[in-house]
C-alpha cells in the first residue's frame, strides 16, 4: 500500500511540474528583453548558425571561411544561394540575431526571411533585414519578427544588397519570443 501511495505522489509531482512548464514557458531557458514584457528562449532554431560544423544545415559549403583564431563564418554576395529552411511555429514571434562583418560590398548586408504555406506556395509576407556596416569589426544585427499564421516553412537567406562584393555572416540565431 505504501508503494502505491509513493508512486501516486511521484506521478502527481511530475504532472504538476509538467503543467507548470507548459503554463509558464518563459520560465524555462528564457531571457527577458530589457524594457518589454517579451522573453527570448535559448533554443536556436537555426542549425549550425555559428558554422563550426562546416556546411551542416547550409547549402553552400564553398562559401565557408576560417579566421586566424579558428572561428568559422560564411561569406556571400548578391545571390540567393546561402539559405536554410526551418519549421517555425506559425503565429509565433521570434528574435533574429546575427553577426556580420564588412567585406568588399559597398551596400548593406541582408538577412532575408520568406515564408511558404503547406502547399509550398510563397507567402506575400517577408522580412528583409538590412545592416549598413559602421566599421570593419563584427557588428550585431537584431530584429523581432512574427511568423504568419498560415506559414508552414520559413527560409532564411544571407546575402548583400550589392551586385558586386561580399559580406561575412556568423552566429545566426532565431529564437522564439514568449510574452
Amino acid at each position: 500500500m505504501v508503494n502505491i501511495i509513493f508512486g501516486l505522489t511521484i506521478l502527481y509531482l511530475l504532472y504538476a511540474n509538467l503543467n507548470n512548464q507548459q503554463a509558464n514557458p518563459a520560465n524555462k531557458n528564457a531571457n527577458r528583453v530589457e524594457g518589454s514584457n517579451i522573453s527570448i528562449t535559448k533554443e536556436n532554431m537555426v542549425k549550425n548558425g555559428d558554422f563550426e560544423q562546416g556546411g551542416l544545415g547550409w547549402n553552400n559549403i564553398y562559401a565557408l571561411r576560417k579566421e586566424k583564431d579558428g572561428n568559422h563564418y560564411i561569406i556571400n554576395n548578391n545571390n540567393w544561394l546561402i539559405k536554410q529552411d526551418m519549421n517555425l511555429l506559425s503565429g509565433a514571434g521570434y528574435n533574429v540575431q546575427a553577426s556580420t562583418q564588412k567585406g568588399t560590398a559597398v551596400g548593406p548586408a541582408r538577412i532575408s526571411i520568406i515564408f511558404f504555406d503547406a502547399k509550398g506556395q510563397k507567402l506575400p509576407e517577408y522580412y528583409d533585414i538590412q545592416h549598413m556596416h559602421q566599421g570593419s569589426d563584427w557588428e550585431e544585427v537584431n530584429k523581432l519578427i512574427s511568423i504568419p499564421a498560415n506559414a508552414a516553412k520559413t527560409r532564411i537567406y544571407l546575402l548583400t544588397n550589392d551586385k558586386e562584393g561580399f559580406h561575412c555572416f556568423d552566429n545566426i540565431q532565431i529564437t522564439q519570443t514568449v510574452k
